[in-house]
């Protein structure tokens, strides 16, 4: 993507999300006994280790073998054999947008349709940066459902891709795009390197070597500033960290446009 090289890494303490420096640690001590800032040693009078403690030294045994297995990974090898290809270019005009939606009306005791976007048009350009800007409520995030074909039904108007027509229902329309909303989604009971392990997984898809997967995930996390947090509960982020992951997850695909809602906050 054109833009990607102009995202800039920064700790949590600039990050939207309020983030504190203290987050941003490294994932072991300097004293080689703690794991994700646990301790991950039992006492040499324990003779017996707990259902809890085996669990733990279980995860904190695999964490160190993701973390190994990462960082095998010549930093300047993945940064050689990882460069996005170059996208096609994508220019979106849309006009006469509207979105409407149909509920019911306990004042009135039926259905009403209400419209939420009133003949919006404009257009995005390839390679450049497009902000959208408006009070709260004036349908910037519905905008965004649109333009990303979460939202197809209600939708009319004409958008076109390249100059051609294309329906925000259509495949080819939600390929073109990826969409990171306002609320990360993200599963709090695992790690930062399982996450993107995973995506990877089902973005590329089995074809594509592992080793080719990791050097490409060692570059995104690089390019975020995340390299550091791969080793981390992604429940344990802060929330710029957070926000940073989600964009991360959908760089792996490589896609020519990126919706982002909020991402500064």
């Amino acid at each position: 993507m054109t833009l990607l090289p102009d995202i800039k890494p920064s700790n949590a303490a600039c990050c939207g999300g309020g983030g504190s420096g203290d987050c941003d640690g490294d994932a072991s001590s300097s004293s080689g006994k703690c794991c994700l800032g646990i301790n991950c040693c039992t006492s040499a009078a324990s003779s017996e280790m707990s259902i809890d403690e085996t669990s733990f030294s279980s995860s904190a045994a695999k964490a160190n073998n993701n973390l190994t297995e990462f960082r095998a990974h010549n930093y300047h090898d993945a940064v050689a054999h990882a460069n996005f290809d170059q996208c096609e270019k994508v220019d979106i005009e849309f006009s006469d947008v509207r979105y409407a939606v149909r509920k019911f009306s306990f004042a009135e005791r039926k259905f009403v349709t209400k419209e939420i976007l009133h003949g919006l048009q404009g257009n995005f350009r390839s390679g450049e940066l497009t902000a959208i800007m408006g009070p709260s409520g004036a349908g910037k995030s519905t905008l965004l459902n649109v333009m990303s074909g979460f939202c197809a039904t209600g939708v009319t108007g004409s958008i076109r891709i390249n100059g051609k027509i294309m329906a925000p229902s259509s495949e080819r329309f939600r390929r073109l795009s990826c969409y990171i909303h306002q609320d990360d989604l993200l599963r709090p009971q695992l790690m930062v390197g399982e996450v993107m392990l995973l995506a990877a997984h089902f973005k590329l898809g089995f074809k594509v070597t592992k080793a080719h997967k990791l050097n490409l995930i060692k570059h995104i996390l690089s390019l975020l500033g995340l390299e550091h947090r791969y080793n981390v509960f992604t429940g344990k982020l802060s929330g710029g960290q957070k926000k940073r992951l989600a964009i991360a997850l959908e760089l792996i695909s490589n896609p020519p446009v990126l919706y982002l809602d909020e991402p500064t906050t």
